[in-house]
């Protein structure tokens, strides 16, 4: 009997063992699978930056699918090109002294007609300088001295007026072109030899203080109601990590630099946000109605499910999703601000393809 119990208890101590071990190896592979699948995953099919797939970079891939249409300009859209002005700046006449054909003589009461060629050109880049003169006056009753006011803006004994100051904050701002390299810019084209990164701080500096009106107002439009998309992204300033955080609708982009990824904007209310389904958007933004998941992003983790999972309906669903877009667009198009019951119904019980509804395409 004693034989029969040690028997029974290495035979449990086997079995847990053998349970310990099965549950370690359900356990390492799904921990492989999980790095696999986080291998796998690149700017193309996930919301990693496309910085981060190193010379693993994946071919280009458009996630916006087919639209049906031929490449190129469509049926009745209105091309633009260069053309003629009736008033040019300056004219240049030009004149032949011989005939083509027989070399004879050509005068002035010969010309039948003129055909004109326009050649639009930037002026020759050059700084002018404007020397402002403030008259000085003594008086003859009191002999007090008065000197005239200088204009707005004239502060200074020499400096750079307000278009060179408007080109600079535009290239450094707009274009993205740093200080130094705006100077560089400004001396080449214009010979601003004496333009420093300072001057180009300063004057972007103040000329977001003149936009402070302007930033609220925006920010006003965006905090109440409406669809409103909300993203972060990294960014250096000074050398370390900082975020840049985005709220948009059709009109309006407000940007904000933060130090904490996590300083979501919290003061939004009403409406329906739209973003990548990081949490904090969740827990710190409860005064919105709804919140939506970006289309982008569906349509990234649609396609990792598709070519790392091997599964068929993350296909499908991107199709249902490519052909509900197609549908909102064409009734746009028509002026429409909402799609028909009809279409609507048809889209969730995937009877989705727009050649089902040929009055919308």
């Amino acid at each position: 009997m004693d034989q029969v119990a040690a028997l029974e208890q290495l035979l449990a101590t086997a079995l847990r063992r053998i349970a310990e071990l099965e549950a370690a190896l359900a356990s390492m592979a799904e921990e492989i699978t999980d790095l696999r699948r986080q291998l796998a995953k690149n700017s193309s099919n996930s919301s990693k930056p496309p910085s981060s797939d190193g010379l693993k970079k994946p071919a280009p891939r458009s996630l916006r699918g087919k639209s049906g249409k031929k490449s190129g300009g469509q049926v009745g859209h209105r091309g633009d090109t260069l053309r003629q002005t009736s008033t040019p700046d300056f004219v240049e006449r030009h004149e032949a002294t011989h005939c083509s054909a027989c070399q004879s003589a050509l005068t002035a009461e010969m010309v039948k007609g003129i055909e004109k060629r326009q050649v639009f050109d930037l002026p020759a880049p050059r700084l002018e300088v404007t020397e402002h003169q403030a008259a000085v006056y003594c008086c003859d009753h009191c002999r007090a001295t008065t000197t005239a006011g200088f204009p707005d803006g004239v502060a200074a004994h020499v400096q750079y007026g307000t278009r060179m100051r408007a080109v600079a904050v535009y290239c450094n701002v707009q274009q993205l072109i740093p200080e130094d390299r705006v100077c560089q810019l400004m001396r080449d084209l214009f010979g601003a030899t004496s333009l420093c990164a300072a001057s180009v701080t300063n004057w972007t500096r103040g000329a977001a203080n003149k936009m402070g009106v302007v930033v609220e107002h925006i920010l006003a439009r965006l905090a109440e109601g409406g669809v409103r998309h909300l993203d972060e992204t990294g960014l250096r300033v000074a050398g370390k990590l900082h975020w840049l955080h985005t709220i948009c609708d059709t009109a309006f982009t407000h940007y904000r630099i933060s130090a904490k990824r996590g300083a979501v904007p919290t003061f939004l209310t009403g409406g329906t946000i739209i973003h990548d389904h990081w949490k904090p958007y969740y827990a710190h933004m409860s005064g919105v109605d709804a919140h939506a998941l970006c289309g982008a992003h569906h349509l990234r983790e649609l396609k990792a499910i598709e070519e790392i999972e091997k599964e068929p309906w993350a296909t499908e669903m991107s199709a249902v999703l490519h052909s509900a877009n197609q549908l909102r667009c064409a009734a746009q198009d028509q002026g429409e601000t909402e799609l028909p019951e009809l279409v609507r119904q048809g889209i969730v019980t995937r009877s989705y393809h727009p050649s089902k509804f040929p009055d919308l395409i």
